[in-house]
């Protein structure tokens, strides 16, 4: 991930049981620079911390945390001068040891993300953009020029059965196979409607390439399978229905 296109001034850091134990997150150089950035200096004295509001992004259940940060009084004798840290409520019950935590500020305003919890695809990317105030996101985008840049990337394909996804076509007949679904269909160059095959045990998953384990569905309802809130249960409904059919000899 690009972090520049998000942020100002970003730091990630990897979350060390220390970190946890002691109930103070002690962040690295590019984090202190983020923070300082949007006007937070640790204050000298512990007892009168700087209290920070932390933006918490694509973590379910928390928004924001205010947390403190102060620099706090190391042996003298060891010759250990002070350390920058952040409260016990940034790391509270939402961050463990090994996560991977960024800090990073636009403007005054600081952001934290657990990066571990995004997956590596650009759709994290898209999730991100969204979670940022509308403000943001209209400059940012506003600001935008040029060509989108290219990476080569290599990724495993499966060679799904032709015939499995001929099957599943006919025995759709030109309807989604979603029960009551009642979109319409749009048509190919050909004149047949179009359809998306999809294997309702993903083949990620080791679900096997055949009749039974797919429905042809519309766009709409292929979509809102894979990225719906509810579609755990619209797999099940085209589950039975699939089942039933195949019991039925193959025809709806």
């Amino acid at each position: 991930m690009n972090w520049d296109f998000f942020f100002d001034n970003w730091g990630v850091k990897t979350v060390t049981a220390n970190d946890i134990a002691k109930l103070a997150y002690v962040p690295n150089a590019e984090q202190r620079q983020a923070l300082n950035a949007a006007g937070f200096l640790p204050a000298p004295d512990s007892n009168l911390p700087q209290l920070i509001s932390v933006n918490v992004l694509l973590e379910p259940g928390i928004d924001s945390v205010m947390t403190s940060y102060y620099l706090a009084r190391r042996s003298e004798k060891a010759g250990r001068a002070p350390e920058a840290r952040l409260g016990r409520a940034l790391t509270g019950k939402w961050l463990k040891p090994g996560d991977t935590l960024l800090l990073a500020n636009i403007g005054r305003c600081v952001y934290a993300l657990r990066t571990g919890s995004l997956p590596a695809d650009n759709s994290s990317a898209e999730r991100l953009a969204s979670s940022l105030p509308d403000h943001v996101i209209h400059t940012r985008a506003a600001a935008a020029s040029g060509p989108a840049p290219r990476r080569i990337a290599s990724r495993t394909e499966f060679l799904r059965n032709p015939y499995v996804v001929a099957a599943a076509l006919l025995r759709a007949r030109g309807g989604c196979e979603m029960p009551a679904c009642t979109r319409e269909l749009f048509t190919r160059p050909d004149g047949t409607p179009y359809l998306e095959v999809h294997h309702l045990v993903p083949l990620a998953s080791d679900g096997p390439d055949t009749l039974s384990n797919v429905a042809a569905l519309c766009p709409s309802c292929h979509r809102e399978v894979h990225h719906g809130a509810h579609g755990a249960r619209q797999t099940a409904a085209v589950l039975a229905h699939v089942t039933a059919v195949t019991a039925a000899g193959g025809q709806p």
